[in-house]
């Protein structure tokens, strides 16, 4: 096949530090070239891939300088047109940003995934007066009738069903993830430091415990959290806050954890970090929330818990997880090559039907 990926320009791919999706997006070009696709990613200009790339933008516009004044939605036109005008060249477009959304009749069929949060577009309707809501309609039917990929079952529960709508999980190249069955002494939590994220939660959990907790992840969006809900009960040896980390230094934490602490407070799409544990052989001890329970096996990959004294119980108990399970169930499950081979079925069943609705 003959595919377009197109993302916003906000960060490369893959990304600098965290971001989850540009991460997917590498992951996934790159998967799908390996199984012998011709693969044209449009992104920025810094930009790592083995597609051809198509630099719509020099660099990512969250790091440039000059960028700073041009909105979001304008980058995301910008990479959106650069593959429309090509649409003739590929079989199919695949977008990974909800602006670059669109149910205009093109030569090639577009398919989006979905990576924001579950529940964004009914609370955003939610602004307006009532007599707005009727003007949405145009916008339900795009959520409804468009090509869309939703990375758990738990986010495509919270949008308007559609006929055409599918779920792909997210995966992560394994053989990245090192193995190991003899963690350190200390737990994880590592995420955007923000009250959605649940880090104030670790602590309670860690602290009830009587384990040692390591912290990572970016504040500067959050510094009013962080100083008021972290920054008091961090203690030199006890609970430590890293920073935000790069991807091997992420790969390292995680590696010598007992487990991670994921107390979500919020209806997490997916949560890329589970499965980063989990290929490490790190456990992951989670409230049981949004997409939780389609990634961890409660008993068996980590423990589900409903409350942070349920999860420092779980700290407690944490050596009657198999490290190996762990490992093996990503391997199964959330492996790159299981989510290419997802979308390659979504591919093949959107050209279909795309060419039998419209090429008659």
């Amino acid at each position: 096949m003959k595919i377009a990926q197109v993302t916003s320009l906000i960060e490369s791919v893959p990304p600098l530090h965290n971001n989850g999706l540009e991460f997917i997006v590498h992951f996934l070009t790159d998967g799908l070239v390996d199984k012998g696709h011709e693969v044209t990613l449009f992104a920025t200009g810094d930009s790592q891939t083995d597609a051809e790339l198509t630099a719509v933008w020099p660099k990512a516009a969250s790091r440039d300088v000059l960028a700073k004044d041009i909105s979001r939605g304008i980058f995301s036109k910008w990479s959106h047109e650069a593959a429309f005008l090509r649409a003739d060249e590929f079989d199919i477009i695949h977008t990974h940003d909800f602006y670059g959304m669109s149910w205009c009749l093109m030569p090639a069929p577009l398919v989006m995934t979905v990576h924001c949060p579950a529940g964004d577009y009914e609370e955003y309707k939610k602004k307006f007066p009532v007599n707005y809501w009727p003007y949405f309609k145009q916008l339900e039917n795009k959520l409804k009738n468009g090509y869309t990929v939703f990375v758990s079952e738990s986010q495509r529960s919270h949008f308007p069903s559609g006929r055409h709508h599918y779920v792909v999980h997210n995966g992560v190249p394994v053989e990245d993830f090192s193995f190991s069955d003899k963690p350190e002494d200390y737990f994880v939590f590592l995420g955007y430091i923000s009250e959605n994220k649940g880090p104030h939660l670790a602590i309670q959990a860690a602290d009830a415990a009587g384990v040692k907790l390591k912290i990572a992840g970016n504040r500067f969006l959050n510094k009013a959290f962080f100083n008021e809900q972290m920054k008091p009960f961090l203690r030199a040896g006890r609970i430590e806050y890293l920073g935000s980390l790069g991807y091997e230094e992420k790969i390292r934490l995680l590696r010598g954890a007992k487990a991670v602490f994921v107390p979500i407070q919020w209806k997490e799409p997916f949560g890329l970090v589970m499965i980063e544990a989990m290929s490490c052989g790190t456990p992951v001890i989670a409230l049981n929330r949004a997409s939780v329970p389609e990634i961890v096996v409660d008993g068996k990959t980590g423990f589900i818990c409903n409350s942070v004294d349920e999860m420092a119980e779980a700290a407690k108990n944490i050596d009657k997880i198999s490290r190996l399970e762990c490992r093996r169930h990503v391997e199964k499950n959330f492996s790159v090559g299981k989510m290419v081979e997802g979308y390659e079925k979504v591919y093949e069943r959107i050209i279909s039907d795309f060419q039998r609705r419209f090429k008659k």
